[in-house]
């Protein structure tokens, strides 16, 4: 990243105001600050040899500040049967990233009235969601967002098995990480939108805020762009699924850069486009709704939550068995968010020093 010469960047101070701030902003992007110089410094330094470490054959990393993707980087490669690199428009399975970006579609749901948080989700559909156990009319879609059902993370057999799971605990009283409870919700918001998950958060998410390579479903691009996930010990995983059905929990495939737009969304100020949330909305999504299991650590609706002692900042992992690994990070007192994204089990070791080291997450 080169500085600009001083003639040119007082130039730029002086002809620029209003819409164009943001394109001032991406200029500004040239002179780093020492938080950006220290944290890719450490991602450029760490990076190859973790990988090499941990077995990763690919890596991807996008960096924000001020509202702007102001670092972007590719490591290694997308296959191991293949050798060709990984490349900005390499697309990964987000994994569990796929839930906070369902959780605004939800909310911008209930921003138009058409979906309560708290009313129960059977309400909304012809029939019971499952039989055997009343206790799940009991479940809303804030107990889904921060966690809270009482369902598990998955049935057995996972979504290969028709029969929904039972309740581990009742709807409500303790946190309990669900992949299930996403599902459960994804039937409702395909009920009211009268679409399938994949168009609507096309339609309402993903294309409004430029993620336009991103999807929910396997499709003509993730045929030719999508990563290939490998085992801990770097073997090509070959049982690779196509998830030609869409999951609210699981299924999004992106790229760094893309997700990274997601984040400068929830950090924006400015709350008046036609998409975004409402500040009371985007600030009732990053509140504290439920204790984790970790101390320190909340769940908002559909983030997860540190507790710092400068004031609270957001994250969200996720590990899909096809051998992919994702983390991402934002701080909106400082306007700054990482995403990182690995075709490997071995990636949640690697971003999880990546983090360490950086200073981000101790």
């Amino acid at each position: 990243m080169n500085a600009l010469r001083p003639g040119f960047y007082l130039l730029l101070m002086l002809i620029v105001s209003g819409s164009d701030r943001k394109l001032m902003s991406t200029f500004q992007a040239n002179q780093p600050s020492d938080w950006l110089a220290s944290v890719t410094s450490v991602f450029e330094r760490e990076t190859a040899r973790s990988m090499q470490e941990y077995h990763v054959p690919g890596v991807a990393i996008a960096v924000v500040e001020d509202g702007v993707v102001v670092w972007r980087q590719q490591f290694g490669i997308v296959d191991k049967s293949k050798d060709g690199k990984v490349a900005s428009t390499t697309l990964f399975e987000a994994c569990s990233l796929s839930k906070p970006l369902f959780a605004y579609g939800v909310l911008q749901l209930v921003e138009q009235g058409k979906l309560d948080l708290d009313k129960p989700l059977v309400e909304y559909l012809e029939k019971p969601y499952m039989k055997g156990d009343d206790r799940h009319k009991r479940v809303t879609a804030r107990m889904v967002l921060c966690h809270r059902t009482g369902f598990p993370n998955w049935r057995k057999g996972q979504l290969k098995n028709p029969t929904p799971p039972k309740l581990l605990y009742d709807p409500g009283s303790r946190f309990t990480y669900s992949g299930e409870g996403y599902t459960f919700l994804q039937v409702v918001v395909e009920k009211i939108s009268g679409q399938p998950l994949d168009e609507f958060m096309r339609q309402n998410v993903l294309g409004p805020i430029g993620m336009k390579r991103s999807t929910y479903r396997w499709n003509e691009v993730t045929d030719v762009a999508a990563a290939a996930g490998h085992d801990g010990a770097g073997k090509l995983k070959t049982n690779k699924p196509r998830f030609k059905l869409p999951n609210a929990a699981f299924t999004l495939f992106t790229t760094p850069e893309e997700y990274a737009l997601y984040l400068i969304e929830m950090m924006c100020e400015d709350r008046h486009a036609s998409h975004s949330l409402s500040k009371v909305m985007r600030d009732d999504m990053l509140s504290r709704h439920s204790r984790g299991k970790s101390d320190g650590r909340w769940y908002g609706l559909g983030w997860a939550i540190i507790a710092t002692d400068g004031g609270d900042e957001f994250y969200h992992g996720g590990a899909n068995g096809t051998g992919f690994r994702c983390f991402s990070w934002f701080d909106p007192r400082h306007h700054r968010g990482v995403v990182v994204m690995a075709n490997s089990i071995g990636g949640a070791t690697l971003h999880a020093e990546l983090m360490k080291v950086s200073g981000i997450i101790p």
